[in-house]
């Protein structure tokens, strides 16, 4: 029982920095690509590996003051909860297809997590949202290695803020470009490195707003 006892505690501080390891990894990750860790299936069952060791270690602790001495039996079923927190670090990637929910007024979006979506509103009454795409095909941005722009939807200029509509619709600034244009009652832009655009902007922004307009969840 001694030897289960020291393997026991030896095993808790080894699963507390494995743990402590993956849910550091967990946080940062989510920080800078959220989308990503959304996107996988277990992400939530992760974070289990420091908090089971956390939950074994106070279940012993609160045994062995109710009914000490243990039995080896009490530590071997902790232990078996430490493999199992192990375990949850070795668990694969697995796309739960997850879908960021976003409102422009009262229309809602559904966008894959692949295309990266950002500064959208979950709540109705939103202004616009982001995604970011390879060009000239307009892949997903986790689905590509190309270099990407970002496109977005909004429901007036200047990110919805409003103002009047642009003299021209792209505008170069050194190796950059942008264009922001009006579509039927939705206003589309897309911006990166000017080198990335196509020859052809006007059916590329076709492309653009069909592939936006694409994600709108049609009213019951």
């Amino acid at each position: 029982m001694f030897r289960f006892s020291i393997l026991f505690w030896c095993a808790v501080v080894a699963s507390l920095a494995l743990g402590g390891h993956t849910y550091v990894w967990l946080k940062v990750s989510e920080f800078y690509h959220p989308m990503a860790v959304y996107g996988d299936l277990f992400h939530l069952l992760r974070y289990g590996a420091l908090f089971l060791p956390v939950l074994a270690a106070i279940g012993m602790l609160g045994l062995w003051f109710w009914r000490r001495p243990l039995s080896s039996r009490h530590y071997q079923g902790g232990l078996a909860i430490l493999v199992i927190a192990a375990c949850l670090t070795l668990l694969p990637r697995v796309d739960s297809g997850y879908r960021q929910s976003y409102w422009l007024g009262e229309n809602r979006h559904e966008i894959p997590w692949q295309y990266s979506p950002y500064n959208g509103s979950s709540e109705p009454g939103g202004k616009s949202f982001l995604v970011e795409v390879s060009v000239p095909d307009l892949a997903p941005r986790y689905e590509t290695r190309e270099k990407t722009v970002i496109i977005g939807k909004a429901v007036g200029f200047n990110k919805g803020e409003g103002g009047p509509a642009r003299e021209e619709p792209c505008r170069r600034r050194s190796s950059s470009m942008s264009c922001e244009w009006r579509g039927s009652d939705r206003v589309y832009s897309v911006s990166g490195k000017a080198e990335l655009f196509p020859s052809d902007l006007p059916a590329f922004m076709v492309s653009v707003a069909d592939l936006l307009d694409g994600f709108e969840v049609p009213a019951p």
